[in-house]
């Protein structure tokens, strides 16, 4: 629970600006809060659990239901390049985001470390990976820049900004443009949108 307890207190640290500061000047405050935090942890345990688990069901589902458009708009042909072409580019640009901040992270830790984390993201288990480290409680790695709390909050940034939102721009313009032009959209192509949307909405609200 003293782990949890930490978490809650770092993500709101990290989410508040005014909080840090007040954290940062008065360094009685914060363990205070964390004792405080530690019996409300008890009886809600499962709350860090919770969103985490949620975040990273959401992120998985997002990137596998965009992949699926993806190839829908490749077997459309030329009609759909654009939103072919926009949709790879919004992945790539995730991702590459993504491989930067996990090279960076653990830079220190040798080749090898840094090639696992590297297949982490290009499997697309990054989210899972990092609500299980946040979720067990799994403290700062000697070498590594970022705690796993912080970690995962930088990537739900980078996947709400480079993939989700515009994903939802894309698929939408899609569909709209089906419609307009008479052609069915696909139970698939209204999953992924729907998807998308719950990753930007409800699941951004886990950073």
């Amino acid at each position: 629970s003293k782990k949890l307890a930490e978490a809650g207190v770092d993500q709101w640290k990290v989410q508040n600006r005014a909080v840090k500061e007040l954290m940062g000047e008065q360094i009685w405050f914060e363990s205070m809060v964390v004792v405080l935090s530690k019996g409300i942890v008890k009886a809600a345990a499962w709350g860090l659990l919770w969103r985490t688990l949620f975040g990273a069901v959401v992120s998985v589902s997002d990137l596998a239901t965009d992949l699926v458009v993806l190839k829908q708009f490749f077997d459309e042909g030329e009609k759909m390049i654009t939103y072919r072409n926009l949709s790879l580019a919004s992945i790539g640009i995730s991702i590459c985001f993504q491989l930067m901040i996990v090279i960076y992270q653990n830079r220190k830790k040798g080749i090898m470390w840094c090639a696992k984390e590297m297949l982490i993201v290009l499997t697309g288990m990054k989210a899972p990976w990092d609500a299980y480290r946040v979720a067990s409680g799994a403290s700062k790695v000697k070498g590594t820049e970022f705690d796993p709390l912080l970690e995962m909050t930088i990537s739900k940034y980078i996947e709400l900004f480079a993939e989700s939102i515009p994903g939802i721009i894309i698929q939408l313009s899609a569909i709209v443009e089906a419609i307009s032009s008479g052609r069915s959209v696909s139970a698939l192509a209204t999953t992924s949108l729907l998807v998308s949307t719950l990753t930007a909405g409800p699941g951004s609200s886990t950073i």
